[in-house]
């Protein structure tokens, strides 16, 4: 199962690239904002194009989903473990937003996850 810990020092950092069909399922999030200025909002967001179907010759440009908001204090740190995370499916690309990033103030954000 891959898990890979970023330090965000970019406004969306990506974790898992697409699968072809296969969804990407997170086990584990951990963000680790105990060095943080202020409070951090991570946004997890799942971006993919939809196939072309019946209705729909040509796909649009790749859509932006937000999956889960987390919010950290300065100075704390989440865990959701799998139970909390069993409904979280990326149809797509797993990436990472973090609301605002400046040296010296990166949340560091690990996510653990496998495909189905």
């Amino acid at each position: 199962m891959p898990s890979l810990a970023q330090t965000l020092e970019a406004e969306t950092t990506v974790f898992a690239e697409e699968k072809h069909n296969a969804k990407i399922i997170p086990t584990q999030i951990i963000v680790d904002n105990e060095a943080g200025l202020a409070p951090r909002v991570i946004t997890i967001q799942d971006v993919f194009t939809a196939a072309v179907s019946h209705r729909e010759d040509t796909p649009e440009d790749p859509s932006t989903i937000d999956r889960l908001i987390i919010t950290v204090d300065n100075g704390g740190w989440a865990t959701i473990a799998a139970e909390a995370l069993k409904e979280l499916e990326i149809l797509g690309q797993l990436q990472v937003n973090i609301d605002e990033v400046s040296l010296g103030n990166e949340a560091i954000v690990t996510i653990s996850w496998g495909f189905e």
